[in-house]
């Protein structure tokens, strides 16, 4: 549960989170100074860089080492993925080690990443830890997706630029611009916080030896992709034999007989929109959002749900819920009244109290049930 969590992980209440969104969100970038309190007084920077170190060697873990020298005035660079066995010695410049998912991994990682659950959770991701030795970065690149870039440790200096041209450099292990000129600036401190809509070009070149940056990343499907899980679900659920026929619109005869018409593709349409009903459209959104891209879950074949104990959901759990269902990891349960207030709260909050269990019907504890089997959610 989000009680009593350390004051180096709760982002500043002066930051107007409405505003923000209702203004920034999508639409620029924007810098927040001191959107944490990482002094230490409060404790410093919540994950550290021995954490960092440690996971990037974790065989389980999935980790980018990249590293860069400039050698007859072009710059070389090499990129190794996990596992790795060890990382550059500190004092050794121009290296960064990259950590994906460290929510799944710690606990206070996690609960840094909810305090941005102002925005969408249908879209909120993970949280990438950099670690950089002076000079290290990634190049100059760009993101499709909106990202958070939270200074922990060290100093980072940030350039960006809204250019359209994204040409890469050729022949590269990594996506770097070929032609980027910056047109903003900034040094980031413990604390602070730099957001980037997506498609905003930016570099960040660590200035110190112990630079940690936190990422927090979001995703959403490429249309296509979604198109096509659509008629995989579609194929998988109705079958060939059950779909509906194309039958196109009676004409008076002429000589265009061969004639597609505007009237074809109507009816073409209407047929398709009769079929993907809105309700369909709204089962197969949930279930594409909350499917995870990563194995997380540890089965408990044995775990037996207990009403005296909370529920939470863990870090790596992707639920959502819509006026007429509930979804979780993919799949989509249908839901109403009470049942539905309380799993719909969960989602929101990633915890249920004894009392908000007691509420649920037989059927919907069964479904609790389930998940607890399938690792989706644990009592502790």
């Amino acid at each position: 549960m989000n009680f009593h969590l350390p004051s180096n992980v709760i982002l500043n209440p002066d930051f107007d989170t409405a505003v923000f969104m209702q203004n920034i969100w999508r639409k620029k970038p924007f810098l927040i100074r001191n959107a944490f309190d990482f002094s230490k007084e409060a404790g410093g920077a919540p994950i550290t860089t021995a954490d960092i170190q440690a996971l990037a060697i974790n065989s389980e873990q999935t980790t980018r080492l990249i590293t860069h020298k400039t050698i007859n005035n072009t710059v070389k660079w090499s990129l190794k993925h996990s596992p790795l066995s060890d990382l550059p010695k500190q004092n050794t410049p121009n290296w960064t080690v990259l950590v994906q998912n460290v929510e799944l991994s710690s606990t206070i990682a996690n609960q840094l990443l909810r305090q941005f659950s102002f925005t969408r959770l249908a879209e909120l991701d993970d949280l990438m830890v950099s670690y950089a030795t002076t000079g290290g970065g990634v190049g100059a690149h760009v993101d499709s997706y909106d990202v958070f870039l939270l200074q922990g440790q060290g100093q980072r200096r940030w350039r960006i630029s809204q250019q359209t041209d994204l040409s890469l450099v050729p022949k590269l292990p990594l996506k770097i611009l070929k032609n980027f000129v910056a047109q903003e600036e900034w040094i980031l401190n413990p604390g602070d916080m730099l957001y980037l809509p997506p498609n905003i070009a930016h570099e960040g070149i660590a200035l110190s030896n112990d630079c940690l940056t936190y990422s927090i990343g979001y995703r959403a499907p490429r249309l296509h992709d979604a198109v096509d899980d659509l008629l995989g679900m579609l194929n998988n659920e109705e079958g060939d034999d059950d779909s509906p026929q194309l039958l196109l619109n009676a004409v008076t005869p002429n000589i265009h007989t061969a004639q597609l018409t505007d009237s074809d593709v109507q009816c073409y349409k209407n047929a398709l929109n009769h079929w993907l009903s809105d309700l369909v459209l709204e089962e197969h959104l949930g279930c594409l959002l909350t499917r995870s891209n990563r194995d997380h879950a540890i089965p408990s074949p044995r775990a037996s749900i207990n009403l005296k104990i909370n529920l939470n959901l863990p870090a790596g759990t992707r639920m959502l819920y819509s006026p007429k269902f509930i979804f979780i990891e993919g799949f989509a349960f249908a839901a109403e009244g009470s049942d539905w207030t309380v799993l719909s709260n969960l989602a929101n909050k990633r915890y249920l109290t004894t009392n908000n269990l007691m509420q649920l019907s037989t059927d919907a504890l069964n479904i609790v049930q389930d998940w607890l089997q399938e690792g989706w959610c644990i009592q502790k």
